[in-house]
């Protein structure tokens, strides 16, 4: 017999609380499903590109995917006659081109942190011209698993990721590289954009280019 109902027979009114033991406990269920929703990242760079609100970007599709992702509200800009970048200014994202010609896409950056000329060593263009976003990317990123936000360094991630991940910094310029030590070789190239501290500076941009291209 159905243990509530047998509550009922002996207790009267104790199939009321049977009831609303369960509702409360359906009640937690959705919570927590709800919970693991939101904590689900907006962004997350993948062995192949990006996850963007759900939607997979890879590296290597057309550029018109990317645009119809990430939005018509984003600008042209060209470094070199020979090459047209977008920029989302709202997102602060921007992605180069492979070539002119039908060009698919073949880098993209993810801008966290505005860099300053001092932190640069060199002039650095102003927020909203040429290549620099108007805007960082401020909603919930990862990097294969690994969170991060404005604020995480080099060092941060190298804790995180543990032997799964490889990182490596390069002494004299600022950027450091990753890569996950249980995948192929070939997948993405990962860059980082730091400063004069390396691994304890925040990280500035992150950069994913299919390895094949470097």
């Amino acid at each position: 017999m159905n243990k509530c109902l047998l509550a009922a027979t002996l207790f009267g009114m104790m199939l009321i609380g049977c009831d609303v033991s369960s509702s409360r406990a359906e009640s937690a269920s959705a919570a927590a499903a709800d919970a693991a929703v939101k904590e689900k990242p907006v962004l997350e760079a993948t062995p192949t590109g990006l996850i963007y609100q759900g939607k997979v970007l890879n590296l290597g599709a057309p550029m018109s995917e990317w645009v119809a992702v990430l939005g018509a509200d984003h600008r042209s800009t060209q470094p070199n006659p020979s090459l047209t970048v977008l920029v989302w200014d709202k997102l602060g994202i921007r992605v180069y081109p492979d070539n002119a010609k039908n060009p698919n896409a073949g880098i993209v950056t993810i801008v966290l942190n505005h860099m300053d000329n001092e932190a640069a060593g060199f002039e650095v263009a102003a927020p909203g011209t040429e290549l620099e976003p108007l805007r960082t990317y401020d909603q919930s990123l990862s990097l294969q698993g690994l969170p991060i936000t404005n604020s995480t360094t080099v060092r941060d991630l190298r804790a995180a990721g543990g032997d799964a991940w490889d990182f490596s910094c390069t002494k004299g310029v600022a950027t450091c590289f990753t890569h996950r030590t249980d995948l192929a070789p070939d997948q993405l190239s990962i860059a980082f954009a730091v400063d004069g501290r390396i691994e304890d500076s925040v990280i500035y941009t992150v950069e994913l280019q299919q390895a094949a291209q470097r």
